[in-house]
């Protein structure tokens, strides 16, 4: 986390599957990032923050179907319509990561990768948020893959 953190300057954070909420485990960042959107401890909604939607994508058709019972508009711009989050989530698996403009927090934007096992099941999601919009996603998606895989080889999984 320390060398995304590095790498793109923004806030990092680690999420995992808590129910069907997405837990913020860890969270670190620089010192000119202003108040802290979330804290670790926090849960958010799986369909309105960057890991959370990894882990929506990449979890069990019974998490879909209970997250998709009640979507919750956090913002204007948060994803409440199931047929369009349900195309979101094709495009997560298809190019290997999330990303959210505004649907958590108005202004808030975040990118997220999966922390997969050997299996290749998700285990956590490891992401940034911004107050900016993120326009060089090819830049930082390798650095959070990279730490993706360091995170997976230091619990002793295969990467």
């Amino acid at each position: 986390m320390q060398d995304v953190l590095f790498a793109t300057r923004q806030v990092v954070n680690l999420f995992v599957l808590d129910g069907t909420e997405a837990l913020l485990l860890d969270r670190i960042a620089g010192t000119h990032v202003g108040a802290p959107i979330a804290r670790p401890g926090d849960k958010l909604p799986l369909h309105t923050s960057a890991g959370g939607k990894v882990l929506l994508a990449y979890g069990p058709a019974e998490l879909w179907e209970t997250c998709t019972q009640a979507l919750v508009r956090e913002t204007s711009r948060s994803i409440v319509d199931v047929p369009q989050l349900e195309q979101e989530l094709a495009s997560v698996r298809a190019r290997g990561y999330a990303t959210t403009d505004g649907e958590h927090s108005p202004g808030a934007h975040g990118l997220a990768v999966p922390i997969r096992d050997v299996e290749g099941g998700v285990l956590a999601a490891l992401g940034i948020v911004t107050l900016a919009r993120i326009k060089d996603a090819q830049r930082i998606v390798p650095a959070l893959q990279v730490a993706s895989a360091a995170i997976t080889r230091s619990l002793g999984i295969p990467a």
